[in-house]
């Protein structure tokens, strides 16, 4: 582990672990083991999980207009602690905990203690962030994947070790094939690593370094999509930019009072 962090001193992870506690303090406010249903999104993601587990195949059997990973996740999830709204609403939550523990450490690193605090709190008394923290959706888990990559990008910018920059690259991966919307962040995050490297590394290795990075991005995502099923399932576009997709959303059609219980 000494790879992975500052040289080892007094306190250095108190930040992210009280960040972390914090959120899950917070969300408890949320009431999410009382509260039936915070999104009908809920139902739609916790009952993909349920027939996967039961045998049922994405994008054959079972309908999404998602990528695969968060379904999979779930359903892994499922095995272990059982099938319940309560079980995938504390997977939910620590992907939150795990957020801000993240990003008030990546803050700290970049920035110094004093904005991580601040710049933590503002994310956690943003809009919409504790509702979107305890529930069964997909954008919290992407978003916390997201940075993660975010954060092995700026250990390996304080030490430089090639597995750091795979990891990072397959956690974006895996962030993207969560929820596609973080791959605005794709350039980003490549770029990171010959602008933020150390000065004197010569700038041809620097940019080898981001098209690694992108390579096995690029390599892993085929990969997910491969192994999970959507490697080429028409729903993932048809249901964004079909025009009978479209109708059918603007009228309502059981999509905003859609709940399914799990058994």
């Amino acid at each position: 582990m000494d790879e992975l962090i500052d040289q080892p001193r007094p306190g250095v992870w108190l930040g992210p672990i009280f960040a972390g506690l914090v959120i899950l303090a917070a969300l408890l406010t949320q009431q999410p083991f009382e509260r039936f249903q915070f999104n009908a999104d809920e139902g739609i993601n916790l009952i993909k999980a349920a027939l996967l587990a039961d045998g049922y195949a994405l994008y054959r059997d079972i309908w999404s207009d998602q990528p695969a990973v968060f379904t999979w996740l779930l359903r892994g999830w499922f095995a272990l602690f059982g099938e319940s709204v309560a079980a995938a609403r504390v997977l939910i939550m620590l992907f939150s905990a795990l957020l801000a523990g993240l990003f008030c450490d990546t803050i700290r690193r970049t920035l110094g203690p004093a904005a991580a605090i601040v710049g933590t709190l503002m994310l956690i008394l943003s809009k919409r962030y504790l509702l979107l923290s305890a529930s069964v959706m997909i954008g919290q888990p992407a978003l916390a994947l997201a940075m993660l990559s975010i954060w092995l990008i700026v250990v390996h910018r304080d030490h430089p070790r090639r597995w750091v920059l795979l990891l990072s690259a397959a956690a974006f991966a895996m962030s993207v094939q969560t929820k596609a919307f973080t791959v605005f962040l794709a350039p980003l995050i490549a770029l990171q690593s010959p602008l933020i490297a150390r000065i004197g590394v010569p700038a041809r290795r620097r940019w080898l370094t981001a098209g690694l990075w992108c390579v096995a991005f690029a390599v892993v995502s085929a990969v997910l999509l491969s192994i999970t099923g959507a490697l080429a399932p028409a729903q993932l576009v048809t249901a964004h930019v079909g025009s009978a997709t479209r109708n059918a959303y603007g009228q309502g059609f059981g999509f905003d009072v859609l709940v399914l219980e799990l058994r």
